[in-house]
């Protein structure tokens, strides 16, 4: 009782909706971009409460960095030890000889990394 019958369900079909979504939202954070641009940025005191939040947002973020930058090598460090002392009782034993330890470490280290970036 769809748009489109089981065998019309393409993978086109199914790539089109989120990537149609996807330049709609585009378009949005054009125009709403554009128009925060244009509005003024204000007088006086309202430029220097600006500039106090953007130092303070600053320091933040430094701050932010450093407690999660250590978080992160403390959790990859774990992932490394936990997943290497299992050896032959991991799960993932009975269908891989290697417990994949490094692996996830770098998996997990890219993900953090991509975060940290966005």
């Amino acid at each position: 009782m769809g748009l489109f019958l089981d065998e019309e369900v393409t993978p086109l079909v199914v790539i089109c909706v989120p990537f149609l979504g996807g330049l709609v939202a585009l378009g949005m954070i054009s125009v709403l971009l554009a128009r925060v641009r244009a509005a003024p940025a204000g007088v006086g005191p309202q430029l220097l409460v600006a500039d106090r939040i953007a130092a303070g947002a600053a320091s933040f973020l430094v701050a932010e960095c450093t407690y999660l930058a250590a978080f992160v090598g403390g959790a990859a460090v774990f992932l490394v030890a936990v997943l290497e002392a299992q050896g032959d009782r991991s799960p993932v034993a009975s269908y891989s000889t290697h417990p994949g330890g490094w692996q996830t470490m770098m998996c997990f280290l890219t993900g953090a990394g991509l975060s940290a970036a966005a």
